[in-house]
């Protein structure tokens, strides 16, 4: 189980293996897949626990009250800005770029009021799916995350949700293709 648990899911060892054969693994989706099957049966680390208990308690996994706020330009805007816990909590640094991203491509944005957790790293899919549908309840067509573990966890949920999920890079190109 820790060995399952180890895996960063960072896609690093297939970039690896694909220098020395064809096979087609995809071990970061193999890794969320066996968390998943481990986390259903209630198979989890202490540590998970602990992170579960705080995305339950302070809707984020450090379980911290601090809050980044920012503000909507347009709340019938059609981009959602999901922040996410390491830009809402730890790194407001990184909501302030991409707020300044929005903004230098003139586009017009709403920003998810609560820092719900996305539910990264293997503990849940409903948190995700839940994020797609408050962005979907507010009119969005699009949801934009910079943390790559939401982006990833978000995208699970994409097709259950229908609506787009893009990352920071796939914005910028959608923006300056307008």
């Amino acid at each position: 189980m820790n060995s399952v648990y180890a895996c960063t899911v960072c896609g690093a060892c297939y970039e690896k293996c694909k220098q020395v054969t064809t096979v087609e693994l995809g071990a970061p989706d193999l890794f969320e897949t066996m968390r998943h099957e481990l986390a259903t049966k209630g198979w989890l680390l202490g540590a998970h626990k602990t992170i579960a208990d705080r995305i339950k308690e302070t809707k984020n996994a450090y379980g911290e009250q601090y809050e980044y706020k920012a503000e909507s330009t347009d709340d019938k805007a059609d981009v959602f800005y999901y922040i996410g816990c390491n830009a809402r909590y730890r790194v407001p640094e990184i909501a302030d770029a991409m707020l300044g991203i929005f903004n230098k491509l003139g586009l017009k944005y709403q920003v998810m009021d609560e820092g719900w957790c996305c539910g990264s790293g293997g503990f849940t899919l409903w948190s995700a799916t839940e994020r797609l549908k408050e962005a979907k309840e507010a009119g969005a067509e699009a949801l934009v995350s910079a943390c790559l573990f939401c982006k990833r966890n978000l995208k699970e949920a994409e097709e259950k949700e229908r609506m787009e999920v893009y990352d920071v890079v796939e914005l910028v190109n959608r923006g300056l293709a307008r």
